[in-house]
């Protein structure tokens, strides 16, 4: 079975147009990707956030009521009214106050509403709070469980607090009155200001019924917000879902949790628009990078198929020349069509593929050193020490091309020209000179293949770039010595520094040692491993590596 020839401008076509598609798709799945880890990073978040703010409310509240519960026995075992004229029941009250640093005061009510005893003050005001939502509550229901009241204004102090309540029973078990832990607001809002709240985050406490007892940082809305506070939650699981904002009714995420069996409930919440902020301005950021891509692309392929019809018209009209050309001269060339002369032409022809070899694999390396220069200022600082360290081996690597171009040989470099150049460059990348860093190359003028070439010249820019960045910190001077020669057979790389040694260093890993596990360190090694080599390192007096490889053969 044969298949059509495919041409030159259907197959450009045919290769943008798949380039397109997969870009195009790429995108879409990363944006895809990139949201659903936006939403899962505030879910966590917000999780987490809930988790704290439940922990601390359930202690506040439980810590408030076993010391409530403490003075309701007292006072129900002595009698409300025996309790409440006894010399030493302000004190009691006094010291169960000092056990409570959330709580600003403890003070106790009796039936007809009026405080009759207070913490902070041996002769209690007379101020009746008979009309307070947690008297009401006690009074109208005979139960034994506390009750959390509104957030409210003190009467005695004027500080913004919520009372903590327990009734008190007569022995009959009539209403007594009801002893309350006044829990200052300032003590929730210094805890929620430790909390790590991104843009457009909000903490509520609610009671089961809806009522907002306390929001931070937004002021509390006039009305309840049921919806917050529907569904059962506990105290060790959150639950994250997508609910209206009580204040505009914006769309926010929320994770809620319930206090244990106190009916209150902890919303922790983040509007969706400040939730998804950074990821749409990524969204237009990226797809107008891959809208110019594409339009470049199209534009290059439309100039491309313009060259190639005028590439086919040349051709075809060059070949009508030569085929009457060649009719003309096959005479001629008969007798010079030698082996010599087929030779030296393929010779040639293998200099001139080998050079364009050469200079392209250069172009494109350049070209990657570029693409990661331009990605390095758009990451953060790990990332660009981590983009700026593969710059230099990419650079390293065309520097090796870009030697072979400038010689007479495409196939070897000359050691002593290779490893000075090298050198100096990576010192002017670095500073040395403006560091007080000199550099000492001393190199035998020895022919390296590419193929060893290549690795040694990785192996010096690991070295040297880490000796740069470590061996001289705090505006420290010294030496970096490196040499290659020939000694018993062998040729030895010797890398050295007069620096301070791996011992002032934050990272001892990054020297290239056998024990490190650095990449550059297992570059180092898997690059002398590869050629068949040692390595040594001494440390006495600064760094000192020692690399002995086989030595080339000498081409004929």
């Amino acid at each position: 079975m044969t298949f059509p020839r495919v041409g030159p401008r259907c197959l450009l076509v045919l290769l943008t147009t798949v380039f397109v598609v997969v870009t195009v798709a790429a995108w879409g799945a990363f944006l895809m990707r990139d949201r659903a880890q936006v939403l899962e990073a505030t879910d966590q978040q917000l999780r987490l956030i809930a988790r704290l703010v439940t922990g601390n409310t359930f202690r506040t509240v439980q810590g408030s009521d076993l010391v409530l519960r403490k003075i309701q026995s007292d006072i129900e075992s002595r009698g409300f009214a025996a309790w409440a004229f006894e010399p030493g029941a302000w004190q009691r009250l006094n010291a169960a106050a000092g056990t409570l640093p959330q709580a600003g005061a403890l003070f106790v009510i009796g039936a007809d509403g009026q405080a009759v005893a207070h913490s902070t003050d041996a002769e209690a005001p007379r101020i009746f709070l008979g009309d307070r939502d947690y008297f009401v509550a006690h009074a109208k229901r005979r139960s034994d469980a506390p009750y959390v009241g509104d957030r409210i204004v003190s009467r005695i102090d004027g500080r913004d607090i919520i009372g903590i309540s327990r009734r008190l029973n007569n022995a009959d078990g009539s209403f007594a009155g009801v002893v309350v832990a006044a829990v200052n607001i300032d003590y929730f809002d210094r805890f929620f200001e430790s909390l790590p709240l991104a843009p457009g985050s909000a903490i509520t406490i609610l009671r089961g019924d809806g009522t907002i007892l306390l929001r931070q940082p937004h002021e509390l809305p006039r009305h309840k917000a049921p919806h917050l506070a529907e569904g059962e939650v506990g105290l060790e699981q959150a639950v994250f879902s997508i609910l209206p904002d009580p204040d505009d009714g914006a769309p926010m995420a929320v994770a809620r949790q319930t206090v244990g069996s106190y009916g209150l409930v902890v919303a922790a919440s983040r509007r969706q628009d400040q939730v998804f902020d950074a990821w749409q301005h990524r969204l237009l950021t990226g797809s107008s990078v891959v809208a110019v891509l594409v339009a470049g692309l199209s534009l290059l392929t439309v100039i491309g198929l313009r060259g190639l019809r005028r590439q086919e018209a040349m051709a075809a009209a060059l070949r009508h020349s030569n085929e009457d050309l060649e009719r003309r001269v096959e005479a001629r060339t008969a007798a010079l069509r030698t082996t010599n002369s087929a030779l030296e032409a393929a010779v040639a022809e293998k200099s001139l593929l080998l050079h364009e070899v050469h200079h392209r694999v250069k172009n494109n390396l350049q070209m990657v050193e570029a693409l990661l220069a331009l990605q390095s200022s758009r990451v953060d600082e790990d990332s660009r020490q981590a983009l700026e360290a593969a710059r230099r081996r990419i650079n390293a690597l065309g520097f090796v091309h870009q030697q072979l171009l400038g010689g007479g040989d495409l196939t070897t470099l000359r050691a002593d020209t290779f490893l000075r150049d090298l050198c100096d460059r990576l010192a002017l990348s670095f500073g040395a000179e403006d560091r007080g860093i000199s550099l000492a190359v001393g190199a035998e003028p020895l022919p390296l293949p590419l193929d060893l070439a290549i690795p040694i010249g990785l192996i010096v820019n690991e070295v040297l770039s880490n000796a740069f960045k470590h061996a001289f910190p705090d505006g420290r001077r010294g030496t970096i010595s490196v040499s290659l020669g020939r000694q018993d057979g062998m040729l030895c790389l010797r890398l050295g520094d007069d620096g301070c040694g791996c011992g002032c260093q934050e990272d001892a890993a990054a020297v290239p040692v056998p024990t490190g596990r650095s990449l550059g360190h297992r570059i180092v090694q898997s690059l002398v491993k590869q050629l068949k080599g040692t390595l040594l390192v001494d440390r006495d007096g600064g760094t000192r590596l020692t690399i002995t490889l086989p030595q080339p053969e000498t081409p004929s």
